[in-house]
């Protein structure tokens, strides 16, 4: 591993070059970014992988839709189409990307859209609904043709960005610097039990601005719910007596396969990339391996943006009288700071001039 970094290094080098002459293009305002006269709202990462930026947005969805009307632009990784897409019940993943999918599935009534050009998305979702009051950028701390009036970066609490090269030797998309362009810096995936002595540790180690507030989150995992309409309620307390068949296409599936082997009473396990674009067979792959656990209680289980991208009436059908469940997350905060993530997010909202 060492050999390898060392010889890609250069390669970093000429990428590190590359990424602050188009820091200071945009810092210089030779490379023009749009300011929108609502509130926009970023939330991205510093390095590649999960982050869990999803979950964030969706912890963000539930947070403001009670108070404000809320829209969603992301680029649709992985989709096999371009420009601008307004979500549908009807859409598919292939179409818009599974994760702004799995959105529009967990939140029906919010307006979800995908389109790589950030500025002609908010443009046409303004357009198209004029009362949206503040919009979610996903995975835009990059995308600086816009000018986000509030920008959150995550963390991954298991891949320290401390001791970390750029691309392609390490998995930093940019210098450690760029983090003092954020408002908001949020340590994700860290344990439930961290303490507030580790968290003051990052703190030091960030090295933060007298703008920037931090936080700290964890993954929680919900009950069980059932993907097809006639499957029955199961408690996470009860997969102890179930053998399970887990199927995850996600980057980082440690944490998710640590929680399936500690709650099933036994676990097969199924890896897809992430983003992974299903196709009918490998859903017959996964239905035969069902069937070759031995046990009369037996479950399939994989994650709620895997299911996204299982959701089409033909994988359904092939699914049928399987008992198939996916597995909600949700985001919570170590709520140590005097000014909790909720108030910061609903006071900036607040004091913001429309």
């Amino acid at each position: 591993m060492f050999l390898i970094r060392l010889i890609l290094l250069p390669l970093s080098l000429i990428y590190s070059l590359a990424i602050f002459i188009r820091n200071k293009l945009y810092d210089w305002k030779i490379f023009s970014s749009t300011q929108f006269n609502i509130p926009i709202i970023s939330v991205g990462n510093i390095t590649v992988g999960g982050t869990g930026k999803t979950p964030h947005i969706a912890y963000l969805i539930e947070l403001l839709q009670k108070h404000y009307k809320l829209a969603v632009l992301s680029r649709g990784y992985g989709r096999m189409s371009k420009g601008f897409k307004l979500l549908t019940e009807k859409s598919i993943a292939a179409k818009v990307g599974d994760e702004p999918l799995m959105l529009k599935q967990k939140f029906p009534k919010a307006i979800v859209a995908v389109d790589e050009n950030r500025v002609n998305g908010i443009n046409q979702i303004l357009q198209l609904h004029p009362k949206v009051q503040t919009i979610l950028l996903d995975d835009a701390f990059q995308h600086r043709a816009v000018k986000a009036h509030l920008s959150i970066v995550l963390i991954d609490y298991n891949q320290p960005i401390f001791n970390d090269f750029l691309l392609p030797a390490g998995r930093l998309r940019e210098n450690k610097s760029a983090l003092s362009r954020a408002n908001i810096i949020i340590v994700s995936k860290t344990p439930s039990n961290l303490s507030e002595q580790e968290q003051k540790q990052w703190e030091q180690k960030l090295q933060l601005r007298s703008h920037q507030q931090l936080y700290f989150s964890f993954i929680a995992y919900g009950e069980p719910v059932a993907m097809q309409d006639e499957g029955f309620p199961i408690a996470k307390t009860e997969l102890k007596n179930y053998d399970c068949l887990l199927v995850s296409g996600i980057a980082n599936a440690e944490p998710l396969i640590g929680f399936v082997k500690s709650n099933c009473k036994s676990v097969k396990h199924l890896a897809y990339q992430d983003h992974y674009n299903y196709t009918i067979k490998d859903i017959q792959k996964i239905r035969k391996t069902f069937e070759t656990i031995n046990s009369e209680k037996k479950l399939f289980i994989t994650t709620e943006k895997d299911f996204s991208r299982m959701s089409n009436p033909e994988f359904k059908n092939e699914l049928k009288n399987v008992a198939a469940y996916y597995l909600p997350i949700e985001v919570q905060f170590h709520n140590t700071t005097p000014l909790s993530f909720n108030d910061y997010i609903l006071s900036f909202l607040n004091n913001f001039t429309f």
